[in-house]
């Protein structure tokens, strides 16, 4: 079942060598999860739909792959977006099963099929660092809500600011009606993934989530 999704970010996709830095893990022998944001080419949705289809299917049969979800974008920062946006998360059982996984070319042919359909706004993979224990085949699931992601360049320098502050905002975020959980994630491969850091927030509902984003983002600490 797809769900809506809240996402802004940038990247590109390779499909044929592991994009995990092994030096970034911090737990080797853990699951990680890639996301994959996906922008349809003009006239092509349908060509989409029918490519992904294939390529997810036999993705799905490899050894390794753990769960596979869809996700459907409807409002997006810093600017809407101009064309349909799907996002992909798909969780494996280790860093090291991702380049296994891409090298085979079953996946890889499906792949490039669906490629000529979309042009990627984001390519990563992530594991938790915060929040209560991830569950990607439950994440937002439950009928009505919807999932926040949050993609964020750290300006260089400024960690220890970064951070300080990300916790204020969540704790802010979560005193607000209809804010169900968040979570934090520590980028380990990808593209252009310098200074990189991932935020997920879940809410009972769109409605939820639209009575207060405006008045969130005027306060101090959002701006900080």
């Amino acid at each position: 079942m797809k769900k809506k999704l809240i996402v802004g970010f940038t990247g590109i996709l390779a499909a044929s060598c592991s994009p995990i830095d092994k030096s970034l893990l911090d737990q080797p022998d853990q699951p990680v999860m890639e996301i994959t944001i996906r922008m349809v080419k003009e006239g092509q949705m349908e060509e989409f739909v029918d490519a992904r289809k294939n390529f997810i299917t036999v993705l799905k049969e490899q050894n390794g792959v753990l769960a596979d979800r869809e996700f459907q974008s409807f409002y997006a920062l810093p600017a809407p977006d101009d064309r349909g946006v799907f996002i992909g998360m798909t969780e494996y059982e280790t860093g090291t099963t991702v380049g296994k996984i891409q090298s085979k070319m079953k996946v890889i042919s499906k792949f490039l099929k669906f490629k000529k359909t979309i042009d990627l706004k984001a390519y990563v993979f992530v594991e938790p660092t915060e929040g209560p224990d991830f569950n990607l085949k439950a994440l937002a699931s439950d009928e009505g809500e919807i999932l926040e992601i949050g993609a964020r360049r750290v300006k260089p320098g400024m960690e220890n600011e970064f951070n300080e502050y990300r916790k204020k905002f969540v704790d802010l975020l979560s005193s607000y009606d209809g804010v169900e959980e968040s979570y934090e994630f520590k980028v380990v491969g990808g593209e252009d993934i310098d200074r990189l850091t991932v935020g997920m927030t879940v809410y009972e509902s769109q409605d939820a989530f639209m009575k207060l984003a405006e008045p969130i983002m005027q306060e101090e600490i959002t701006q900080k």
